[in-house]
């Protein structure tokens, strides 16, 4: 089903005085036409991310280039998705000679697309994170001399099981800071609770494989997902 004005003006962020025009509306509606994007993803896409606009100033239109712009790069190189996203400048630079890489480059470090990139990367991030921590658990084990069968691993198996799992285990506080982008303070207030319970199972485990504790003993370590996006740690 088609956006409409209202539906789109009554989950605007307060404080921003952007108005829906019939010009954004039909650019909207009409993603799937344009560019092949699934309709009802690029909707979601655009309703998701609009507390962006608290942190940029650009325009409803220019928000929802930059979300089309994002969602295309995902599946295809970035001049692509460029020339997809604003298809009538792309034709008339290319028609005075003027089209090259450049203007890419130029659009790839505009604000507005560098925090939808990042918001596109937290959200990969909380999704696949029970994975991630699952990944770390096997290669402790490895570390620790034992695989998933209970059997002695050899020296070599060791050896690189502890590379990845330390490689695992580095600190990440860069992207701490780029993932908070954009978001509403409820949302970062959870992301960073998530966040940092993540960091201190992953600190707890390294420093307990460094001191020698046994692998079941690490392996209580666990991570619990709700439906609220929630983490917990327990012993078993």
């Amino acid at each position: 089903m088609s956006l409409t004005k209202e539906k789109i003006e009554q989950l605007l962020p307060k404080g921003t005085n952007h108005k829906v025009t019939d010009e954004v509306l039909s650019l909207i509606n009409n993603i799937e036409k344009d560019t092949e994007l699934i309709q009802e993803y690029a909707e979601e896409s655009i309703l998701n991310n609009l507390p962006i606009l608290r942190e940029v100033r650009v325009s409803l239109k220019d928000y929802v280039d930059a979300v089309k712009y994002v969602q295309l790069k995902q599946n295809m190189e970035n001049h692509k998705a460029w020339e997809l996203t604003f298809p009538d400048k792309y034709n008339r630079l290319v028609q005075e000679g003027r089209w090259n890489s450049s203007h890419v480059s130029y659009y790839n470090s505009r604000p507005i697309v560098v925090k939808l990139e990042a918001q596109k990367l937290l959200d990969y991030k909380a999704l696949y994170a029970p994975v991630f921590y699952q990944q770390i658990q096997v290669q402790a084990r490895l570390a620790a001399g034992t695989d998933a069968n209970g059997n002695p691993t050899s020296g070599t198996v060791q050896q690189l099981a502890s590379k990845t799992l330390l490689e695992l285990l580095k600190p990440e506080e860069a992207n701490k800071l780029d993932i908070t982008i954009g978001q509403s303070e409820e949302v970062k207030s959870s992301m960073d609770k998530i966040h940092d319970t993540l960091q201190e199972i992953a600190i707890s485990q390294q420093k307990a494989l460094q001191s020698g504790m046994k692998i079941e003993d690490i392996q209580k370590l666990r991570l619990v997902k709700s439906n609220e996006i929630d983490v917990e740690v327990y012993d078993e």
